[in-house]
């Protein structure tokens, strides 16, 4: 039986959030991540790609969780987010 591995905390990963193309999309994904952390500055530290089909969007950012519950309570808020598709 294998455990997965722990992580120490803080800890800064890349949060992908995919969404339907549209500007309510990427300001949903910037108040989150606003709220979450304030090294997010919205604007400028969200990366951006459009799907090949111009339907959807993903945006990138690196988050500073500082707790697996800092991490859980961004994802819950992402996930309430209604253009919100996909979260890796």
């Amino acid at each position: 039986m294998s455990t997965q591995p722990q992580i120490e905390y803080p800890y800064t990963m890349q949060i992908k959030v995919v969404g339907y193309a549209s500007p309510v999309f990427e300001q949903q994904v910037e108040a989150v991540a606003s709220k979450h952390s304030s090294a997010i500055q919205p604007g400028t530290d969200l990366r951006q790609h459009q799907s090949r089909t111009g339907k959807y969007r993903s945006l990138s950012f690196s988050f500073n969780a500082q707790s697996r519950e800092h991490l859980d309570a961004l994802y819950r808020d992402l996930e309430a987010c209604d253009q919100v598709v996909w979260l890796l």
